[in-house]
C-alpha cells in the first residue's frame, strides 16, 4: 500500500485535467519533472548569488589598489620637489595646482616650470658633517691636560 502512495505521487500532474473544460493541449508534468525544474531554478539564483558579493569584492580592492597608487604617486611628487630642492611655500603651491595622478607628467610640467622655484645653495669649502671651529682644533684630552696643567 504504501508502494501505490508513492507511485501516486510521482505521477500526479501539476496542471488540471482536460476533463475540467480546458480542451488545449497543454502540457502535464509530473511530480518529478516540477521538483527537477524548481531545483535548476534556485541553483541558478544560488549561483547569481554567490558570484554578485565576489564581484563585489573585487570591485572593492581594485578601488583600494588605485586609491593606494594615487597616494604612492602624490608621495614620489611631493618627494621629487623636496630633491630638486625646491621651498616649501611653492612645493605646497605646485602639489596643490598640479595634477600628482602621472609622475612623469607632474616631473615633465615641474621641469619646465620649476626652475624659477628652485633654491639656489651653494657649499663653501670642504663638505664636512661639522663645521670648522676654534674649540675643536684641540683634542678632548688636550683640552683636559691644559685645564689641569700647573701655572708657573
Amino acid at each position: 500500500m504504501a508502494d501505490d502512495h508513492n507511485q501516486n505521487t510521482t505521477q500526479q500532474p501539476t496542471t488540471q485535467p482536460a476533463d475540467n473544460g480546458n480542451q488545449g493541449g497543454g502540457k502535464m508534468f509530473t511530480q518529478e519533472e516540477v521538483n527537477q525544474i524548481i531545483s535548476d531554478r534556485l541553483r541558478r539564483e544560488r549561483e547569481k548569488s554567490t558570484q554578485q558579493p565576489q564581484d563585489d569584492r573585487e570591485a572593492a580592492l581594485q578601488e583600494r589598489e588605485k586609491a593606494v597608487a594615487a597616494k604612492e604617486t602624490t608621495y614620489r611628487c611631493r618627494e621629487y620637489l623636496a630633491e630638486i630642492n625646491m621651498d616649501e611655500k611653492h612645493r605646497q603651491e605646485f602639489m596643490e595646482v598640479l595634477d600628482t595622478s602621472d609622475f612623469d607628467k607632474f616631473k615633465a610640467v615641474v621641469d619646465k616650470l620649476g626652475k624659477y622655484f628652485i633654491l639656489e645653495t651653494t657649499t663653501i669649502g670642504a663638505d664636512t658633517a661639522f663645521p670648522y671651529c676654534s674649540y675643536a682644533s684641540k683634542s678632548a684630552d688636550a683640552q683636559i691636560s691644559a685645564a689641569f696643567k700647573p701655572k708657573t
